[in-house]
């Protein structure tokens, strides 16, 4: 999950280092939303196949884990919660022009929150 939260970030600080998502905003005829969602769905996606991998290639033959409950139950749940943080990263991400101070908003950010159950 923390790796999904710096891929999203990566990419639209990237995006905004290059200079790509403002020719995209003001030049393409696609609102921002129609631009942004594609991207949330993307990084789901690919926290869903991540968790699928782990699941079904480690978890089980690996390591002999029984799954017990509901396997669409915990994939739909994966999927929201990526959803729903791939969304609040990209909100984060609005704010640092680079790339390397959006890892370092990331890492005091996860800093912060770690300090906070200490």
């Amino acid at each position: 999950m923390m790796a999904m939260l710096l891929l999203s970030c990566g990419t639209v600080a990237r995006e905004k280092e290059r200079g790509t998502i403002e020719q995209l905003l003001l030049v393409s005829p696609l609102t921002p939303l129609q631009i942004l969602v594609p991207k949330v769905l993307a990084m789901t996606l690919v926290v869903l196949a991540g968790s699928m991998m782990s699941v079904f290639a480690v978890l089980g033959p690996v390591f002999h884990v029984l799954i017990k409950g509901s396997l669409t139950l915990f994939f739909a749940l994966t999927a929201l919660s990526g959803f729903t943080s791939s969304r609040l990263e990209h909100f984060i991400a609005t704010v640092p022009r680079t790339l390397l101070l959006g890892g370092a908003v990331f890492c005091v950010g996860v800093w912060r929150i770690r300090r906070q159950f200490e």
